[in-house]
């Protein structure tokens, strides 16, 4: 007999099943539309003194890992009540790329500095003679736009403070603390 009847047996398949299995709450870094923020490392730190007149650093080696090799990054400082010896200056410096030595690293604000007076011009954050009570302080909010990131291994933010004069120089006095924030956007 050249008619034979062949069955096949499938298993039961639910779709409703496989849908609820699929994650929508995840979507793919790449397939995220240009302009999206892909991820967010936010810091708070304490109140921070340093003394002497060299730069000193306050932030050591924040870390943030990119999640796409392309991307670029927009970084908000909150450095609040800034404080220090009375005719003097004080500037921050900020240092970011991928070794652990910040002085590896590539310096965001101008590195124009020359000479011992102007040193602490050209920091992100440049206080020129203010005192040491409670009213004579600053607050500095910045941001940094359109910083490039170097693949997707592990990066490194580090904030020194220069001071002009042996005075102490105070970063959230009064424990207002500081923050930094940074936030990887898709290019």
């Amino acid at each position: 007999n050249s008619n034979m009847t062949v069955r096949a047996h499938k298993p039961e398949f639910n779709f409703r099943e496989k849908l609820k299995d699929l994650d929508y709450s995840h979507i793919p870094y790449e397939k995220m539309p240009e302009g999206s923020v892909i991820s967010t490392e936010t810091k708070l730190f304490a109140e921070i003194s340093t003394s002497g007149n060299s730069a000193q650093t306050i932030v050591n080696n924040m870390i943030f890992y990119p999640k796409l090799g392309n991307s670029r990054l927009l970084m908000d400082f909150n450095l609040r009540n800034v404080t220090g010896g009375t005719d003097n200056y004080t500037s921050v410096q900020v240092w970011w790329g991928t070794s652990s030595t910040y002085s590896e690293n590539n310096r965001l604000d101008s590195n124009s500095n020359t000479g011992t007076n102007n040193r602490g011009k050209n920091g992100i954050l440049y206080l020129n003679k203010r005192g040491t009570g409670a009213h004579d302080t600053m607050t500095q909010s910045l941001m940094y736009r359109d910083i490039p990131v170097y693949g997707t291994m592990k990066h490194y933010l580090t904030l020194r403070v220069d001071n002009s004069s042996s005075s102490s120089c105070t970063v959230g006095r009064h424990s207002a603390g500081f923050s930094i924030a940074i936030q990887e956007i898709k290019q």
